[in-house]
């Protein structure tokens, strides 16, 4: 081989070398876009992750709040269950003795008029015992 044509090797060997070398330089700068791009994008992902783990813990505190109020509520069921309890009873009770109250009351007219009749009956007797006498 001749010195020429070992030089145009070596000068298209050079050329090639370049070439791949602007082709390599192409692809680390798509490469290097596509990086930027993908950190871009995980930052996204980190800043909705973030978002979704304070909206996560948003929900937990308002799970809790729920909990807590929910346990007052049962707690308050309970308190008015045991009063409206102790209200029935009482208002049984006051029942009871209004009723016996109204018996005690019927019964004692039932005696003040039959003592009435009494009465009336032995002054009617009375009368009608003068009135024979005198006739």
């Amino acid at each position: 081989m001749s010195t020429d044509a070992k030089l145009d090797l070596i000068l298209n060997n050079m050329v090639d070398l370049q070439q791949s070398q602007e082709e390599m330089k192409k692809e680390l700068k798509d490469l290097n876009e596509k990086t930027s791009i993908l950190s871009d994008n995980q930052i996204l992902m980190k800043d909705e992750i973030s978002g979704l783990s304070e909206k996560t813990f948003m929900l937990s505190v308002g799970q809790h709040q729920i909990k807590e109020e929910l346990h007052s509520l049962t707690n308050s069921t309970s308190t008015l269950r045991e009063e409206f309890y102790l209200f029935r009873h009482e208002v049984n009770d006051r029942f009871n003795e209004i009723n016996a109250t109204l018996t005690r009351i019927e019964e004692d007219q039932t005696k003040d008029i039959e003592a009435i009749l009494e009465e009336i009956s032995a002054k009617l007797d009375e009368r009608d015992q003068r009135d024979f006498e005198s006739t």
